[in-house]
């Protein structure tokens, strides 16, 4: 008994049956098959594609620490010129200490001078001598004035250069 009933028969028997499931798992197979391989192909383009990535960001990487170091190279360059701390600062006590002794002459020249100009008050006859002494003092003071102005320009460059 197969199962069958007279009014309706069927065209299947076991061998049908097999042959028909086999034929199923075949195209089965092949479909995972196909779909295996499609995977494959995927995946090997992803990882084409990151290594790509990779190389492309290694190399803006390289040249980035490039830059970095070329730059850290000028910094070592630029910090070889400076004047260190304390050699700019030696220099400027020495300034200020020749700044003290201009004072103190430019103080006991004011005292010179007005003596000098007290005696030439009271002395009315020598008056040309007094005026050539006067001119002499005034270029005299007008020396020192250009040598304080001068040695404090030197002090201010040396200060701007320690900035």
């Amino acid at each position: 008994m197969s199962g069958e009933t007279e009014q309706q028969v069927s065209g299947w028997t076991v061998d049908t049956l097999r042959s028909h499931l086999l034929a199923k798992f075949d195209e089965k197979d092949l479909r995972d098959e196909q779909r295996f391989q499609a995977q494959q192909d995927a995946i090997q383009q992803a990882l084409d594609a990151a290594e790509k990535a990779v190389a492309k960001a290694e190399t803006a990487t390289e040249k980035r620490f490039d830059s970095v170091n070329e730059f850290r190279e000028q910094l070592s360059d630029q910090a070889v010129t400076f004047m260190p701390r304390k050699e700019a600062q030696v220099l400027i006590d020495s300034q200020n200490e020749k700044l003290a002794v201009i004072e103190a002459r430019m103080n006991h020249l004011g005292i010179s001078i007005e003596r000098i100009n007290a005696q030439q008050l009271g002395a009315v006859t020598e008056r040309h001598e007094g005026r050539e002494r006067s001119v002499s003092v005034q270029a005299l003071i007008g020396t020192v004035i250009g040598v304080v102005l001068f040695v404090l320009t030197v002090a201010g460059f040396v200060v701007g250069l320690t900035r």
